[in-house]
């Protein structure tokens, strides 16, 4: 087991970008729609890694990982 504090983990409730308790393809739409935009205050929600401030591909990820989850 390693620890390496600068690796955020993302919550369920993190990946539900539109707050339905489900993560699902309208989640990940909304990241990708977004996709290179910089999380303004309004988008902050869709920084889903919350690392670099950017909405990207790990945000992506992070979602398209979760997708099927309930919250």
């Amino acid at each position: 087991y390693e620890y390496n504090p600068g690796i955020q983990v993302v919550t369920c409730q993190q990946a539900d970008v539109n707050d339905d308790l489900k993560v699902n393809v309208v989640d990940l739409a909304l990241v990708i729609y977004n996709q290179g935009q910089l999380a303004s205050p309004n988008r902050m929600h869709l920084d889903v890694n919350g690392q670099d401030s950017t909405i990207n591909y790990q945000d992506d990820q992070e979602v398209l990982s979760r997708v099927g989850l309930d919250c």
